[in-house]
């Protein structure tokens, strides 16, 4: 049984959703951004501080990128 729940945890692929076309794709189709003081970072190693938005690499969603997109969240408290 122990056996059987490691391999299933093994086969996860993480998922994230595009900002633009809300669709579920596994993380390693996505572009990551972080939302710096001028605007928009790219961030294709996935490894600036901050919290992140996901955009597809179809030309459609990059282009339609927009500041919005990536917004800070308010922390509850």
């Amino acid at each position: 049984m122990h056996d059987e729940a490691r391999a299933e945890k093994l086969r996860r692929v993480p998922e994230r959703t595009c900002m633009v076309c809300r669709v579920k794709r596994p993380k390693s189709e996505l572009l990551r951004f972080v939302a710096g003081q001028d605007g928009l970072l790219p961030d294709p190693k996935q490894i600036l501080p901050g919290r992140g938005c996901y955009v597809c690499l179809q030309g459609e969603c990059k282009s339609q990128l927009r500041q919005g997109h990536c917004r800070s969240r308010k922390r509850r408290g």
